[in-house]
């Protein structure tokens, strides 16, 4: 533990809200001067749906969760660097609603909308991951070569979002920007290299993304266009990056191990690693899933980390509305936790455009 950093706290489940399955996640974990929530749902104590169907009444179920944990964390909204708001909504009149209000809750955080097709329990319509942090610098915004980039300084994390815009609206008959253009627009926001990239996330539209997307693979941005996920995003949004980068040391390489038909990723610094891994095998939702774990569990005990030191396990699979799709492959998450686990999402996505995967799932740890 470095110097000025607080033990680890894990917050359990318990009376706040709950799911209809057994679990060993827990609602929050602060480690090594930062904190993540697992998804935060408008479900009541016996895993009810509150206000089914209505955003803008579970959005205040929400924030109200959100609050509460950050007060058991000794945070307050001004730590909060990162929102991350999942939502199955089509009326943009409400969800712009939603935003501001989160917006206006958490001054200087990075909201990421992400639009998916349905959740796991009928009648809801969001779901939060937060992400905090005990030393948050000002949101920093800016346009550039037809990005938007938008990034938080968390101490030996920046947090950022990556946009590409839609060129055929922004700026008719030009192109994407090629790689190079890409790593001197990162150089010029915020002084970044790709070389520091320690975790990401990629949120497509079903087409007319894919040629973006190369550039930004060939600029090191893209860990695996595989594990990319089609869902719904702002208008004259074609894809968004959620990036994490570390400050801290360098970057250990990335690793590569293919491991019974996985692909498998992993990153570390000197105190954060991050796997990520999905099936190329297409067998069904639970196997891919079964495949996975163990693949994350291999490359965990060839790196010597632990599943003890997970801190956020994130979870993108297609499947159904049904509460069984959800809980059929959460169910081979859970065994490989021992409660208090990690702060844990998964949710349905419309698909992975660039892959036949149905699942697809990466685990963030803080190495002590």
């Amino acid at each position: 533990m470095t110097a000025g950093t607080r033990a680890p706290l894990r917050v359990p489940f318990s009376d706040l809200w709950s799911m209809r399955i057994e679990h060993p996640y827990s609602m929050l974990v602060r480690a090594g001067g930062h904190a993540w929530t697992c998804g935060q749902c408008p479900l009541a104590a016996n895993g009810a749906v509150l206000a089914p169907e209505d955003i803008i009444g579970q959005a205040e179920h929400v924030d109200r969760y959100i609050r509460t944990l950050l007060v058991k964390a000794d945070y307050t909204p001004a730590n909060v660097g990162k929102l991350v708001i999942y939502h199955a909504c089509q009326e943009p009149a409400a969800l712009s609603q939603v935003l501001s209000r989160f917006g206006r809750a958490y001054p200087g955080a990075l909201l990421i909308p992400v639009g998916t097709p349905y959740f796991y329990y009928p009648g809801m319509k969001i779901e939060i991951d937060v992400h905090a942090t005990g030393h948050r610098g000002p949101l920093l915004s800016r346009e550039l070569y037809g990005l938007r980039l938008r990034a938080v300084d968390a101490g030996d994390l920046v947090w950022m979002s990556l946009e590409v815009l839609d060129h055929a609206a922004v700026a008719p008959g030009r192109s994407v920007p090629a790689s190079n253009v890409v790593l001197q627009a990162l150089r010029e926001f915020a002084g970044i290299s790709t070389e520091a990239l320690l975790a990401d996330h990629w949120f497509v539209i079903e087409d007319g993304a894919a040629s973006a997307l190369d550039a930004l693979r060939r600029a090191g941005l893209i860990t695996d266009i595989g594990a990319a996920v089609g869902v719904a995003l702002p208008p004259g949004v074609i894809a968004i990056g959620e990036l994490t980068f570390s400050s801290n040391g360098v970057m250990r390489s990335l690793a590569r191990s293919p491991h019974s038909g996985t692909a498998v990723f992993a990153r570390s610094s000197r105190s954060h690693f991050w796997i990520a891994a999905r099936s190329l095998s297409g067998a069904s939702l639970v196997e891919e899933t079964e495949a996975i774990m163990a693949a994350i569990s291999a490359m965990m005990r060839a790196q010597d980390w632990r599943f003890e030191d997970v801190t956020k396990a994130t979870t993108h699979y297609l499947g159904s509305s049904a509460p069984q799709d959800l809980h059929g492959n959460m169910a081979v998450r859970n065994a490989y936790y021992r409660r208090p686990g990690p702060a844990s999402t998964g949710l349905p996505v419309a698909g992975f455009p660039f892959s036949q995967s149905k699942v697809a799932v990466d685990v963030l740890g803080v190495i002590e």
